[in-house]
């Protein structure tokens, strides 16, 4: 069965119900989950909230209560960054330095359905921020979404992806969502997955750099990796794709790295 990717506005709009896609069986890549989840802030280098890898609290994955580890923490920030991974991307002195927290952590929650950590990382928002997360999180639980986690593979894919749509592409305000929309793109092309999206800059990008495998139909685009991949990557690479030698990114508390 193939894999089947949804970027962040698709999502979005399926919980605002006003898209009919069905979710059953559909991804998100992690970039997606830490978007739609507020674990992305204004701040490039730390998140909002911190979620710790199951392994980490020695922690049942089949249970969906809090570990004893977590409470000793304290009240006002459950957990700490130690406890989660971090995907750290240094871009030398062209862009700013952009730290991933908890990609894997939250990928492991969503996919196993484990519920009580998610509750207590982010019990010390306020009110209404905690009611729009948890509202969130729980839709994708209720919908069964999987959730594919960044690996080393994605993660270079998505600078070299970077250094391609910067040549005729400005970059959007906030850089980090340029990111990850490269990131998002570099999780289906690493999967070889069918990438579903509404972002319209994105469209243009990928519908220029993989022609054949980008379809667009009913205002929604598909970019089909399943097939096309080492075509579709070779054309995006021709004479180029290398990474900037000053570019460099490293995994911590990371075992799928």
């Amino acid at each position: 069965m193939m894999l089947e990717i949804l970027d962040t506005q698709i999502i979005s709009y399926v919980l605002k119900g006003r898209s009919g896609l069905p979710l059953g069986g559909k991804t998100i890549s992690a970039i997606t989950a830490n978007e739609f989840l507020m674990v992305q802030g204004s701040n490039l280098v730390r998140a909002n909230y911190y979620i710790p890898v199951l392994s980490r609290l020695h922690f049942p994955e089949s249970t969906d209560g809090i570990s004893p580890t977590s409470r000793r923490l304290g009240i006002a920030h459950p957990f700490r960054k130690i406890v989660t991974d971090q995907v750290i991307v240094d871009f030398g002195n062209e862009h700013p330095t952009i730290v991933e927290y908890g990609n894997l952590a939250l990928s492991l929650l969503i996919n196993k359905q484990v519920s009580g950590i998610f509750y207590e990382a982010i019990k010390f928002l306020d009110k209404q921020q905690r009611k729009t997360i948890r509202k969130r999180f729980d839709f994708l639980l209720e919908n069964n979404v999987k959730c594919q986690p960044l690996t080393k593979t994605s993660v270079k894919v998505a600078m070299e992806l970077l250094q391609e749509f910067r040549k005729e592409h400005n970059l959007k305000e906030n850089f980090r969502n340029s990111f990850n929309d490269m990131l998002i793109l570099a999780s289906a092309i690493a999967t070889s997955a069918l990438l579903i999206t509404e972002d319209s800059l994105l469209n243009k990008f990928a519908s220029k750099q993989f022609a054949g495998a980008y379809q667009r139909q009913d205002g929604i685009a598909t970019i089909d990796f399943s097939q096309n991949l080492p075509a579709a990557r070779r054309n995006s690479r021709e004479g180029k794709g290398y990474i900037n030698k000053s570019w460099r990114v490293s995994f911590k508390n990371y075992h799928q790295s």
